[in-house]
C-alpha cells in the first residue's frame, strides 16, 4: 500500500536519540519528519477526495502509470531514509512534487471533465432564478456550485455536498419542465439574443401561460 511506508514516519520519531550528539543534525531529520506527516495526510486527503469523485460517478480519474510509479517510489524512498534515518529536505521535496502533480492531475480533470457537465443545469437555474419560488434555497444551491467552478472541493464531504446540490439543481429546472424549445429560448435570454419574436413561438407562449410567468417575465432594451 501506498501509505505503508509513510505511516512509519511517527514511528520513526523514536530514533531522535540516535542524534544526542548532533543536535543539529537532529533538527533538520525532525523537521523533514514534520514535511513528511504533513504530506501524508495531503496524499491521504487527495485520495479521498479522487474515491467520493468516483463513487459520486462525477468524473472517472485514473492515474497514468508513469505518474503512479514516480510517486510510489517517492514514498518507498521516504519511507526506506526514514527508517534509516538518512531522510533529508531532497527526499522529501521528491514525494512534494510527485504530490503535487497528482493533485495538479486531478485539478485539470475537475475542470474539463467534471464541472463542464453540471454547467447547463447551473446556467439554466441562474436565468430561471427569479421565477422559481425559494429564492434563498436557489441563491444557496448556486452559490454552493459556483464555489467549485475552478477549483476541487477539499475534502470527500465537499464532493458529495457538491453533488447533493447539482442534483438540486437539475431538480429545481426540471421542476419548470423545460422542453427543448424552451430550453434554447432560456440559453438566447441569458446571452441576451432573445428577441420579442420568441415569445410569439407557440411553444414558447405555451410554457410561459403554463407557469404562470406572464407576469413575471421582463423585456428589457
Amino acid at each position: 500500500m501506498i501509505f505503508d511506508s509513510l505511516n512509519r514516519a511517527e514511528a520513526a520519531m523514536n530514533t531522535f536519540r540516535t542524534f544526542a550528539d548532533d543536535k543539529a543534525a537532529m533538527e533538520r531529520y525532525k523537521a523533514q519528519i514534520g514535511r513528511l506527516s504533513q504530506l501524508t495526510v495531503q496524499l491521504e486527503q487527495l485520495f479521498h477526495i479522487v474515491d467520493s469523485i468516483k463513487g459520486e460517478e462525477i468524473a472517472t480519474i485514473t492515474f497514468p502509470s508513469e505518474m503512479r510509479g514516480s510517486l510510489q517510489h517517492a514514498v518507498d524512498t521516504c519511507g526506506e531514509r526514514t527508517n534509516d534515518r538518512r531522510l533529508d529536505a531532497a527526499t522529501v521535496d521528491t514525494l512534494k512534487i510527485a504530490t503535487e502533480s497528482c493533485r495538479s492531475y486531478v485539478e485539470n480533470i475537475w475542470k474539463t471533465a467534471a464541472m463542464p457537465s453540471f454547467l447547463e443545469s447551473l446556467n439554466s437555474l441562474k436565468t430561471l432564478r427569479a421565477l422559481l419560488q425559494n429564492e434563498e434555497e436557489v441563491d444557496r444551491v448556486i452559490v454552493s456550485i459556483e464555489k467549485y467552478r475552478d477549483r476541487l472541493p477539499q475534502s470527500d464531504k465537499a464532493v458529495r455536498s457538491f453533488k447533493e446540490d447539482t442534483i438540486k439543481a437539475r431538480q429545481m429546472v426540471d421542476h419548470m419542465h423545460l422542453i427543448p424549445e424552451v430550453e434554447v429560448f432560456i440559453t438566447k435570454v441569458r446571452m441576451q439574443t432573445a428577441t420579442v419574436a420568441d415569445l410569439y413561438e407557440e411553444k414558447i407562449d405555451k410554457w410561459i401561460r403554463e407557469n404562470h410567468l406572464e407576469k413575471q417575465l421582463k423585456i428589457r432594451f
